[in-house]
């Protein structure tokens, strides 16, 4: 039918824009990540299925860097990149649609 035409174009839409968006996260936060060793960048990974994605650092000490310790000041890279990048969204999808 019709209509489930155009379902399927509208998800398939919308999942291509969810997978854009986490893959511009994914690369603005390594860009932001500040590097010693270059460990914590490289360990920034992202996974995308569906109308979901998520964005991570799968290094031990990536939360720390993020958010920081009692002795260190935070140097936050993964949510000023999901700020930069969750109000285009929406826009992705149209630009699909």
């Amino acid at each position: 039918m019709v209509f489930d035409a155009i379902r399927t174009a509208i998800l398939t839409a919308a999942e291509g824009g969810v997978s854009e968006a986490v893959a511009e996260v994914q690369a603005l936060s390594q860009s932001l990540c500040p590097v010693e060793s270059g460990t914590l960048r490289g360990s920034i990974a992202a996974e995308s299925g569906g109308l979901s994605g998520s964005v991570s650092a799968g290094s031990s000490h990536g939360a720390y860097v993020e958010l920081g310790t009692a002795k260190m000041a935070a140097r936050p890279f993964l949510y000023p990149a999901f700020s930069l990048v969750k109000g285009t969204v929406v826009g992705k999808i149209a630009e699909k649609i």
